[in-house]
């Protein structure tokens, strides 16, 4: 991938600070559950904060995010290992067809 535009490790450690869930984790979250989602792909993932949050009992979460720094502070995160995290961009994604919330 290019240049990591988020390879400062500090500023990725206040992502979420000054990121935090809002209405629109809210609604993703309410959205997966409305059409019982069970595959769900969230491209440009980030820290994962919303991706940990839709891997749920019975659903296969995918991260996509091109910045390695922001995939390893996800991967670090607590639930993390309920996600599949892929460093890339959608070019990357193979059986994304099948997924219920892309």
């Amino acid at each position: 991938m290019p240049g990591d535009p988020y390879r400062d490790e500090r500023f990725v450690e206040r992502y979420d600070i000054d990121n935090p869930p809002g209405e629109d984790h809210a609604y993703y979250r309410a959205l997966a559950d409305e059409i019982d989602a069970k595959k769900i792909i969230d491209v440009g993932c980030g820290t994962g904060l919303l991706t940990r949050a839709l891997a749920t009992p019975g659903r296969v979460v995918i991260g996509v995010d091109p910045s390695a720094t922001m995939l390893g502070y996800a991967r670090r995160q607590p639930g993390a290992e309920a996600v599949t995290w892929i460093h890339g961009d959608v070019t990357r994604l193979t059986g994304a067809r099948d997924a219920d919330l892309p």
